[in-house]
């Protein structure tokens, strides 16, 4: 049953990510780690381990294509991008807010959402939570996790 707030939309089990493991998430990472296309959220520090991994590139394994493709079919999207956190509390970028709507589904672990409002959605495999543009929100892993996070690019000015 979808739960809507103004910040954001949540639907629970709204897509089958049975079929992504963890092998298609080493492989996803190599593959932009060799393109140049990863990066990551925030340096180490003493109180957190190593930090969340952001792998950009076009290239998807087969079982994260068909989850990318089911959600091209259904919204106005054409980017995904692969967070991936090899340890529990592993740093993400805190409280931040994205230029462009986004819709995070859950792979592998659990991750939660804090919203300004107070309220805290906890996203699980097939789990779906969409962020309008502006919104600002605090994710925290939980679990050794990999969240597919959708969007749609945007060109120049802002112009779609």
């Amino acid at each position: 049953m979808k739960t809507s707030n103004p910040l954001y939309e949540f639907f629970p089990n709204l897509l089958d990510v049975s079929e992504i493991t963890w092998a298609d998430v080493v492989d996803k990472v190599d593959y932009d780690v060799c393109q140049g296309t990863w990066g990551y959220t925030n340096d180490c520090t003493d109180d957190v381990m190593m930090p969340t991994i952001v792998c950009e590139g076009y290239y998807l394994p087969e079982s994260m294509a068909k989850v990318a493709d089911e959600m091209y079919d259904l919204h106005d999207i054409d980017r995904c991008h692969l967070y991936v956190s090899f340890a529990r509390q592993t740093q993400t970028y805190g409280r931040h807010n994205d230029t462009m709507d986004v819709v995070i589904v859950g792979a592998i672990g659990t991750v939660s959402y804090a919203f300004d409002d107070g309220e805290v959605v906890t996203v699980q495999p097939g789990d779906a939570l969409y962020i309008p543009a502006g919104v600002y929100h605090d994710p925290a892993s939980h679990t050794h996790r990999a969240t597919l996070s959708f969007s749609r690019e945007i060109v120049g000015d802002g112009d779609v």
